[in-house]
C-alpha cells in the first residue's frame, strides 16, 4: 500500500519533529542533570603543586556559579567547593550581588566584582589572598558571539606580578530567544 503524497509529506513532517524533540530533550536533560548530583571537591585529585625548581606555586580555581542564586543547598555547594579548594585566587563567573554578599563570609581579603546592570548573570568575581590591582572589565560587545565582559586584574604575589583574566565563554545556547 503506497502512500499519498500528502501522507508521505505528512510522516516526513513528523519523523523530523519527533527527531528535533528527542534532540531538544536530551539537551535538556543534559542541562539539568548535572545540578542535580552532589558536587564534591576532592583536593587530593589535583597535582602536586610545586613550581619547577622549588619555585613558590600559586593556586587558581575558575568556577561556573551557573547563576543558581546564592541562596540554597546548590550556593553552599559552591561555598564549599571554594573552600575546600583553597586557592590563592578564584575567578567567578555568573556571579551578582547576591552573590557578592554570599562570599563575603570566606577569607579572601581582596576582592574586585563586575555586575554589568544590562545582564543579571553576567557578573564576575576575583577573590584573593593578595593585593588586587588595576581591577578593569573588558567589553567584547564588537565580537561577533561575544556575550559577557572579562575581569582583568593585577595580582601582587610574593613571586611577583601575576595578571589574570576572569573569561566568561559564550554558552552552547541561542541566544536570540
Amino acid at each position: 500500500d503506497r502512500d499519498t503524497p500528502i501522507l508521505a509529506t505528512q510522516r516526513g513532517q513528523l519523523m523530523r519533529a519527533s527527531s528535533d524533540a528527542v534532540r531538544d530533550l536530551s539537551s535538556l536533560a543534559y542541562q539539568l542533570w548535572p545540578p542535580l548530583l552532589p558536587y564534591r571537591f576532592d583536593r587530593s585529585l589535583l597535582p602536586p603543586a610545586t613550581g619547577s625548581r622549588g619555585e613558590p606555586s600559586i593556586d587558581v580555581l575558575t568556577y561556573n556559579v551557573e547563576f543558581s542564586g546564592a541562596a540554597g543547598a546548590a550556593a553552599d555547594g559552591v561555598i564549599d567547593a571554594i573552600t575546600q579548594a583553597s586557592a590563592d585566587i578564584v575567578l567567578l563567573q555568573e556571579t551578582n550581588p547576591a552573590w557578592e554578599r554570599r562570599l563575603a563570609s570566606l577569607e579572601y581579603r581582596h576582592v574586585h566584582y563586575h555586575h554589568p546592570t544590562r545582564q543579571l548573570a553576567g557578573g564576575s568575581a576575583v577573590l584573593s589572598r593578595f593585593p588586587l590591582a588595576e581591577c578593569r572589565a573588558i567589553s567584547f560587545g564588537d565580537v561577533a558571539g561575544s556575550v559577557f565582559p572579562a575581569l582583568a586584574c593585577a595580582v601582587d604575589t610574593p613571586a611577583g606580578v601575576l595578571r589574570v583574566v576572569n573569561v566568561h565563554l559564550r554558552p552552547p545556547l541561542e541566544l536570540s530567544g
